[in-house]
C-alpha cells in the first residue's frame, strides 16, 4: 500500500518531509526551556563573567574525574556566547542528532525501512520533556552529543561489516571512547559492540572457533580504548579519591534495594509516566492553537504508523524476542553505575541523566514487542488489521498527550527563568540612581511558582555572582533577608529590598523595589508595610506605584534563618566586637570587605557567622 498513486522515491520524500514537520512540531517546546539546575546557571555566570580558570577549577580532584580537565569546557560550550539563539541551537540539536542515530542505527540492524519509519515515529510520539537533572532540560549539549556519538558508533561498526573497511571500525572506537570521555557511565555501551560484532559473524555460518577470532580482531580498537580510559580513570581515582557522594559507594547495599533504585530511574523513559505525574502542569484550553497543531501532528504519526505496520515488517520472532531483552537490559543497566552510590541509593528519584538514555532502550523492546505480536497475528488478516488499527490509535493518543505536557513543562520550566530577566533588566536600565553603590536585598527573587525549576536558584547559586555577571560590577547584594537585618537593624543608611511577584495563571511576573531606612526593618520580611514600590515587568514601563495599589501584605518566600533565636544573634554580636577589639584581625577585615566591595558591617557579620558555625561543631 502506497501513500499514494506516487513513485516510491518521491513517496519517500514527502515521508521524510512530514517527519520533519512533525519532529519541529514535537521539539518546539524545548525553546522555552531554560535553567533548571543549579549548576548549568554557575557555568553561565562563570562563562559570561569571564572566569575561565573557574569552569575546572578543582572539579577534577574533588569528583576524582580525570576527564574533568577536558569535558569541561565542552560542557560550557552553550554559554560561550550570551545569546538565546545560540543556546537552543546547541540545546535542542544534539537531542535531535539522537533521533536521527537512533533511527540510523534502527536501518542498519533491520534493513527494513518501514521498521526505520515505525523507530522514528514512536521515539517523537513518546519523547518527554523530564525536568529536573534529565538530559532533557540540563546539561545542555554534554550529554545528549555524547549519546549521539555512542549511537553513531554502534552505526559505524555495522557500516564496517557492510563494507569490510576497517576505517569505519576504527572511527567508531574512536567516537566510543571520546564518548566515555563525558561520564563513566557510558563505558556500558562497550558491552553492545560484542553483542553487534557476534550477531554480525555469527550470520556468516562458521564454526564457533572460526567465528570467535574474527570477533576478537574486530574488538581489538575497543579493548585498547577502554583500557586507556580504565588505567586513566582508576589511576586518577587512586590519588584523588573521590569526595563527591554521586561517586561514593552506598553503605548496606542489598540486591533487592539496588533493583529498586535502577527500575524507580528509568521510569520517566517509559511512555506517558511523566504525563501522569505532571498533566496538572498542563492548563491550556484543550481547543487552543497550540493543541489544535499537536492534534495534527498527532494525527499524522498516527496514519504513518499505520502505513508502516500494514506493510512489510518481517522479522524472525526469536530475533524480537532477543532485542526484547537486549532492550530491557540497557535500559537498566546505564542506571547502575548511580544506583549503587550514597547520593541516589533508595532515593526513589524517577528520572536522572542516564533516564534519558533508557529512552532509547526502552523503545528497541517496544518495537520488539509491537512487531512480535504482528508476526502471531499473520495468519489472522482480520485480527491483524485491527492490531495495527488499536495501535495507530494509541499512538495518537501518547503522541498528542506527549506533546500538550512537553508544552506545559516548557511553559512551566520559563516561568522559572523569568526571574533572571527580571534581574537582568534591573541592573541594565538601572532605575534606581547610583545602582552601583546600593544595598539590595534580592533573595525574593528565588520565590517562583514554577514546579519543575522552582530551587534551580538555590543550588550553587547566588545573586551576587549573577549581578556581577550583568553589571561587570561587585554591588552588595544581599540574598539572605535574615543577614540584611542583622547587619542594618542599628543604622539609618538606606537599603533597598526587592519582591519578586508571579502569577503564572495570568502570565505575568514583575519586580517590586522598595526603599527603607536600615533601623526601619522588621525582623521578618514579610511584616514590611512599602509605602512606595518601583515596579518593573518583564515588559513595558518601569515605573513608580503609588501606595493605593500595593496589595498588602506581598507574598514572600521563607527563607531558612541562619540565626533562629535571640540569643545566637547576641552571641554573634559579641563576636563582632571582639574581632573589632583585634587590630590584626579587624584590619583583614577591611581589607576583604574593599576588595569584594561589600560594607564593612556585612564583612564583619559573614566572619562572625564563620566563627559561630565553627564553635558549634
Amino acid at each position: 500500500m502506497k501513500l499514494s498513486a506516487i513513485e516510491p522515491k518521491q513517496e519517500k520524500r514527502v515521508v521524510n518531509f512530514l517527519l520533519f514537520i512533525i519532529y519541529i512540531i514535537a521539539l518546539y517546546p524545548l525553546t522555552k526551556i531554560g535553567f533548571t539546575v543549579g549548576d548549568d546557571i554557575d557555568l553561565y555566570v562563570l562563562c559570561t563573567s569571564g572566569r575561565w580558570p573557574e569552569v575546572v577549577g578543582d572539579l577534577p580532584y574533588i569528583h576524582g574525574r580525570f576527564y574533568f580537565f577536558i569535558t569541561r569546557w565542552i560542557y560550557a560550550l552553550p554559554y560561550l556566547i550570551d545569546s538565546p539563539l545560540y543556546f537552543s541551537t546547541l540545546y535542542i540539536l544534539p537531542i535531535a542528532l539522537c533521533f536521527v542515530a537512533f533511527a540510523q542505527l534502527v536501518n542498519k540492524l533491520f534493513n527494513n525501512s518501514n521498521i526505520t519509519l515505525l523507530s522514528s515515529l514512536l521515539l517523537i510520539s513518546t519523547f518527554q520533556i523530564m525536568g529536573f537533572h534529565s538530559s532533557t532540560t540540563s546539561y545542555p549539549f554534554y550529554f545528549t552529543s555524547a549519546l549521539a556519538m555512542i549511537l553513531f558508533a554502534f552505526s559505524l561498526m555495522l557500516s564496517y561489516y557492510n563494507s569490510n573497511k576497517k576505517f569505519y571500525l576504527f572511527l567508531s572506537s574512536l567516537l566510543m571512547f571520546f564518548a566515555s570521555l563525558y561520564y563513566e557511565t557510558f563505558l556500558i555501551y562497550y558491552l553492545v559492540f560484542p553483542v553487534l560484532a557476534l550477531w554480525k559473524r555469527c550470520n556468516e555460518n562458521k564454526a564457533l572457533k572460526q567465528t570467535l577470532f574474527p570477533v576478537f580482531k574486530d574488538l581489538i580498537p575497543y579493548l585498547i580504548f577502554g583500557a586507556m580510559y580504565l588505567i586513566a580513570y582508576f589511576g586518577f581515582k587512586h590519588f584523588y579519591p573521590p569526595q563527591y557522594a554521586g561517586l561514593q559507594i552506598a553503605e548496606n547495599l542489598s540486591p533487592i534495594g539496588i533493583l529498586d533504585t535502577i527500575y524507580n530511574l528509568t521510569l520517566y523513559a517509559l511512555p506517558l509516566q511523566v504525563y501522569f505525574d505532571y498533566r496538572h502542569l498542563i492548563t491550556t484550553p484543550l481547543l487552543s492553537l497550540t493543541n489544535i497543531l499537536f492534534f495534527v501532528s498527532s494525527l499524522l504519526i498516527a496514519t504513518l504508523t499505520y502505513l508502516a505496520l500494514i506493510r512489510n515488517t518481517k522479522i524472525k520472532s526469536k530475533t524480537l524476542i532477543l532485542l526484547f531483552f537486549i532492550g530491557i537490559l540497557f535500559a537498566l543497566l546505564p542506571q547502575s553505575f548511580i544506583a549503587i552510590t550514597k547520593k541516589y541509593y533508595l532515593q526513589e528519584l524517577k528520572n536522572y541523566v542516564p533516564t534519558f538514555f533508557s529512552f532509547f532502550a526502552y523503545t528497541i523492546s517496544i518495537i520488539s514487542i509491537i512487531l512480535l505480536i504482528k508476526n502471531l497475528l499473520e495468519k489472522y488478516p482480520l485480527l491483524k488489521k485491527t492490531y495495527i488499527i488499536f495501535l495507530s490509535l494509541l499512538v495518537f493518543f501518547t503522541a498528542f498527550q506527549s506533546q500538550r505536557l512537553n508544552n506545559a513543562v516548557g511553559n512551566d520550566i520559563k516561568l522559572s527563568t523569568e526571574r533572571l530577566t527580571l534581574v537582568k533588566r534591573l541592573f541594565k536600565e538601572k532605575p534606581i540612581q547610583d545602582i552601583d553603590k546600593q544595598i539590595i536585598y534580592l533573595g525574593q527573587a528565588h520565590n517562583t511558582t514554577s514546579s519543575l525549576a522552582k530551587w534551580a536558584t538555590l543550588q550553587s547559586f547566588n545573586w551576587k555572582d549573577y549581578v556581577y555577571k550583568i553589571s561587570e560590577k561587585n554591588i552588595d547584594i544581599y540574598d539572605n533577608y535574615q543577614d540584611l537585618y542583622v547587619d542594618y537593624r542599628e543604622d539609618s543608611t538606606n537599603v533597598w529590598v526587592v519582591y519578586f511577584v508571579q502569577d503564572q495563571y495570568l502570565n505575568k511576573s514583575k519586580l517590586l523595589l522598595t526603599q527603607i531606612r536600615g533601623d526601619q526593618l522588621t525582623p521578618k520580611q514579610k511584616d514590611i508595610v512599602p509605602t512606595n514600590l518601583i515596579e518593573i515587568p518583564l515588559k513595558g514601563v518601569i515605573r513608580q506605584i503609588p501606595t493605593k495599589e500595593i496589595h498588602y501584605p506581598i507574598q514572600t518566600w521563607d527563607e531558612k534563618e541562619k540565626l533562629s533565636t535571640a540569643e545566637e544573634i547576641d552571641k554573634l554580636n559579641q563576636i563582632i566586637n571582639n574581632i573589632k577589639n583585634d587590630s590584626n584581625w579587624y584590619s583583614q577585615i577591611k581589607k576583604k570587605s574593599k576588595e569584594k566591595n561589600i560594607s564593612l558591617k556585612r564583612q564583619l557579620r559573614e566572619d562572625a557567622q564563620w566563627v559561630l558555625s565553627q564553635e558549634k561543631q
